[in-house]
């Protein structure tokens, strides 16, 4: 059955960010649920099946809402049904109350299994979590770190990846040890940078509250009133992995991130994820994201099903 419906907005200035430029995210979505949108003003009238009207009545209200609450929405948001199915009243009763307000940016759980995640982080001293390039697991992690940080909760944040190349060999990095690593660690500055601005990255680096480090540097330290985030654990050994674990020290928490479907180190050796999944599942607590929980363009949970990970 057709059905024309109006649906009235009250704060005009979120608006742009909302349609987007020449309206493409309105257009966007009324391809997603083949309808069509058409805005005048405050109001959107949609125009369709009476179905599709209500999921991209409740998608759009979504978007809203989440603007409303000064969250930033990306092209991804636009580009497939909101949380493939879960309506917006449900995902907004499972973020509610769990925001991280950060410099640059406000954070919140953007499905049941992030919200599982962001309360492990808070309640566990050692949380795992893994599953899929793209589900958030290394952004909330860091995020609810900095949060401790801001708030005086710790006095440092460790940040740590394993220096392992991507299958491919790349010798000799020119530069001093920085530079040699800045690679292997740039997406961690990048998530710091977003959150934070360069300058207030900068400046708390440069005063030791946050610490940056290939996996290497943490042998024979004890880190106490900390939060510790190792980062592509798939790419550590169990030395290595049991290494890190037994850094934390007093006050301190841990966050143990990777996807052990994208393991770099060489075949037939055993992978430090996998291995302290069995070796620990009584003492830390395991959160397993999906291809489902990708939050990425669309056509990327489907390459994860292709390759047998969904």
């Amino acid at each position: 059955m057709a059905l024309a419906a109006t649906l009235w907005f009250e704060d005009n200035s979120l608006l742009p960010e909302l349609f987007g430029p020449h309206t493409k995210r309105l257009k966007r979505l009324a391809r997603l649920y083949e309808v069509s949108l058409d805005h005048r003003g405050n109001a959107v009238v949609c125009r369709g099946e009476q179905k599709n009207c209500e999921r991209a009545r409740k998608h759009l209200e979504g978007l809203y809402e989440r603007l409303k609450r000064c969250e930033t929405l990306s092209e991804e948001d636009f580009g497939r049904s909101e949380h493939e199915g879960e309506d917006s009243e449900k995902v907004d009763e499972l973020t509610r109350g769990l925001a991280l307000e950060l410099p640059k940016t406000t954070i919140f759980p953007r499905n049941a299994k992030q919200r599982q995640f962001l309360l492990a982080l808070d309640e566990q001293f050692l949380v795992f979590a893994l599953g899929p390039a793209g589900t958030g697991k290394t952004c909330i992690a860091l995020c609810y770190g900095l949060s401790l940080l801001l708030r005086g909760d710790i006095e440092r944040l460790v940040l740590s990846r394993p220096v392992v190349e991507a299958g491919e060999h790349l010798g000799f990095l020119p530069g001093d040890m920085r530079e040699k690593v800045d690679p292997y660690l740039r997406p961690i500055f990048d998530l710091l940078h977003s959150a934070l601005g360069k300058q207030s990255t900068e400046r708390l680096i440069a005063r030791g509250a946050i610490e940056i480090a290939p996996l290497a540097f943490m042998r024979g330290r004890t880190l106490e009133n900390a939060f510790l985030l190792l980062d592509e654990a798939q790419n550590t050994s169990p030395q290595q992995m049991k290494m890190f674990l037994t850094r934390l020290g007093e006050g301190s928490r841990m966050a143990i991130t990777g996807d052990p479907c994208q393991a770099d180190i060489p075949s037939g050796k055993n992978n430090g994820l996998l291995d302290a999944e069995k070796r620990l599942a009584h003492l830390a607590t395991f959160v397993r994201f999906s291809a489902r929980e990708v939050l990425r363009h669309p056509l990327v949970a489907e390459v994860l099903r292709a390759y047998g990970e969904g």
